[in-house]
């Protein structure tokens, strides 16, 4: 418009400077919307991915609790990574039941876990109605289905080690200390809740750990401090973190 006004100034001989005027604000406007929607996308990114990351550690901190409850009633001993009469795998995936299933008393989900049986495979005919319940405690923010995104290490010398004798880790017989030592760890993909599907952590690399398009990772650590990573951390320091009885202490800003 401002160009039309413009010409048509030319022609008239009036109106010039109003159109030079209007060329100018809309040149400065046009630039002014470019960086200060960025910016507001940007704003509205972080505050989408906090208000997620809030949410993601309410849920791990009530898992934490409910696995302290649980060793609480078995002698200070955590439950295994695989949890159940049906047998175990030492590669972190199989058809038993998960550690999550034990945890179901402790997060006020005692009718679900009662509908389990624990001699069958997670996904038998019996066990695939309660299998399919979606806890909320297990899901991710928002999200109404039977997945998570909460996993454990089931690595040597991990807290879910399958080559522990007796169930999981005795949490006041923790070498490192439950304050150095991961206890759950928020993963890129998600697996059936019910499902015995944990993660690895024995060579240099470790499976993708956070959500998609998120640049940190929600950990609950032994003490049940819960915080967010960077993807970032120094492989070493998670290595470290993911064991129990290594001698390592983790940094405070790791």
């Amino acid at each position: 418009f401002g160009f039309l006004g413009l010409s048509k100034a030319g022609r008239l001989g009036t109106g010039k400077g109003m159109a030079v005027a209007g060329l100018i604000l809309g040149a400065v406007g046009t630039l002014l919307t470019i960086p200060v929607g960025y910016v507001a996308s940007l704003i509205y990114g972080q505050v989408a991915t906090a208000k997620t990351n809030v949410v993601a550690s309410n849920n791990m901190k009530q898992i934490g609790f409910g696995t302290h409850n649980f060793a609480s009633n078995n002698n200070d001993v955590l439950p295994p990574g695989s949890f159940g009469q049906f047998g175990r795998k030492g590669d972190g995936t199989g058809k038993s039941l998960s550690w999550r299933v034990a945890v179901l008393p402790f997060i006020e989900q005692d009718a679900v876990y009662r509908q389990f049986r624990l001699a069958e495979p997670w996904d038998s005919p019996a066990n695939a109605k309660p299998a399919a319940v979606p806890i909320k405690a297990f899901a991710d923010p928002g999200d109404a289905t039977n997945q998570t995104r909460y996993r454990g290490f089931v690595s040597p010398g991990a807290v879910f080690d399958p080559n522990q004798s007796g169930g999981g880790l005795n949490l006041g017989k923790c070498p490192d200390g439950t304050g150095n030592t991961i206890l759950f760890v928020e993963a890129a993909d998600q697996v059936p809740w019910a499902q015995y599907n944990e993660l690895r952590a024995d060579g240099a690399s470790f499976p993708p750990l956070g959500r998609p398009g998120s640049d940190t990772f929600v950990v609950c650590m032994g003490d049940l401090n819960v915080r967010t990573v960077r993807k970032t951390v120094d492989p070493k320091v998670l290595k470290a973190a993911v064991t129990s009885n290594g001698g390592e202490t983790i940094p405070f800003d790791w």
